[in-house]
């Protein structure tokens, strides 16, 4: 799903997780993750795929005092997530509240449209543009962006 953006359609990555690096609970040698935060972030940016995290809340079942500020940090994570691809982040109490997750990310990823607009900066030197979406006379509309691109 990570690769050159298609015509056709918007692809969609959702995943349900309650964002904590496995190897936080491990012992021994690491075996969490193999590529830096940065560097998903990069390749978040780089692609047109929505990301759509679901947390699933487990701080309760497996957290302690000494876990809560990793499980804080996983939360931003995938949120942060959501944010780069403009995607939206959901949070599942438990796994009965899934049914209900799901279908409101369904229902959600029925409703996203593409904008285009003609940069006032028509170089294409790689670099990253911010980008600001907003709605005019509709304050009570939000609309979920992705936060730049980069000018190829």
């Amino acid at each position: 799903l990570i690769g050159p953006k298609s015509l056709e359609r918007r692809r969609a990555i959702v995943l349900m997780s309650d964002g904590a690096d496995n190897a936080l609970f491990r012992q021994g040698p690491p075996r969490g993750s193999k590529i830096t935060f940065a560097d998903l972030i990069q390749q978040v940016r780089q692609t047109d795929t929505l990301i759509v995290p679901i947390y699933l809340d487990t701080e309760e079942n497996y957290g302690n005092f000494y876990l809560k500020e990793q499980y804080e940090n996983a939360r931003r994570t995938l949120n942060l997530l959501a944010q780069e691809s403009g995607g939206n982040y959901y949070h599942a109490k438990k796994l009965s509240d899934l049914e209900g997750v799901y279908g409101q990310v369904i229902n959600d990823l029925g409703k996203v449209y593409s904008l285009g607009y003609k940069p006032t900066n028509p170089t294409r030197d790689g670099d990253w543009r911010w980008v600001q979406v907003s709605i005019v006379n509709r304050p009570d509309l939000i609309a979920r962006t992705r936060p730049g691109y980069y000018a190829q």
